[in-house]
């Protein structure tokens, strides 16, 4: 059997440890949010078990743990656990409850856009053939931003509409059942659609980018108007905190210590959207850090 690298035992380490401490932070506001997570992390799983049957665009590396599928338990828990930090992020804030999915959209691409490259230099995954950002497809982040953009707004409109939190277990059962399924379509027809956009695949990368830029506008644009109105004085969470300062920190430690020779716009790359997705993650307690 090969021996695995220590920076891959590293990060599983590390989500495991989050899982359990999310896990924790989750069932104590609820059943409903304790199973809202654990749902996030199966359909993490689902998600990768069929991309990487139906697409085979990527192949991951070995980790200690692997899911039927060879999916990587740490990132079907990662899955899981971006998209409930970024919720309860958003809520946190105090946006209109139809605006804080293009919210959670942009703090889990912050994420991934530090992420991706990172991992794909460190064989976390492979990518075949390799995309045009630092080896990432530009479908690989619209997937991002279709995931949890489409899982948030499902899950929050069945939430309310179900009055989620006062029902009983089987009845929370089937609202999160049918959150992933609906999910689920979503983002296969926004694939299907986003993969035909042209026929030649530079000119495919050409549209895929402006699409995955045009998203990320547009969700700026809708969240933008509400800045000032955000609730930036909440006690601070180290629960959902560290989600973020574990994968910044320990990518960024990555880029200097694991990956042979960075180049100059991976280095780039780590720290700007380490910065911006760090900023993000804090903005619901940036007032009472700063006292102002």
């Amino acid at each position: 059997m090969a021996t695995i690298p220590w920076y891959f035992t590293g990060i599983e380490i590390g989500a495991y440890v989050l899982a359990v401490l999310l896990l924790w932070q989750a069932g104590k506001q609820g059943r409903y949010m304790l199973l809202t997570l654990i749902m996030a992390m199966l359909y993490g799983y689902l998600l990768e078990y069929m991309d990487i049957r139906d697409y085979h665009a990527y192949v991951y590396g070995q980790f200690h743990i692997m899911l039927p599928g060879e999916v990587p338990l740490p990132v079907a828990l990662s899955w899981g656990m971006i998209f409930y930090v970024a919720t309860q992020t958003s809520d946190k804030l105090g946006l209109p409850w139809a605006r804080r999915p293009w919210l959670d959209g942009l703090l889990a691409i912050s994420i991934d856009l530090c992420m991706d490259p990172i991992a794909a230099q460190l064989g976390y995954w492979n990518w075949t053939p390799p995309g045009p950002w630092l080896g990432i497809p530009f479908g690989n982040f619209f997937g991002w931003l279709v995931v949890i953009t489409a899982l948030s707004y499902v899950w929050r409109a069945a939430s309310r509409r179900f009055h989620a939190i006062t029902q009983g277990l089987l009845q929370q059962l089937l609202i999160l059942l049918g959150v992933m399924v609906v999910s689920l379509l979503i983002l296969f027809v926004a694939l299907a659609v986003f993969e035909r956009l042209t026929v030649t695949p530079v000119l495919r990368e050409g549209w895929q980018a402006v699409m995955v830029l045009a998203w990320i506008i547009l969700a700026a644009a809708l969240v933008a108007p509400y800045y000032r109105r955000f609730e930036r004085n909440n006690p601070i969470d180290w629960a959902l905190l560290v989600l973020p300062l574990f994968f910044f920190g320990y990518l960024t430690l990555m880029v200097f210590t694991a990956v042979t020779a960075p180049s100059t716009a991976l280095v780039v790359n780590t720290l700007v959207t380490a910065v911006i997705g760090l900023w993000l993650f804090t903005l619901p307690y940036s007032r009472r850090v700063f006292n102002r």
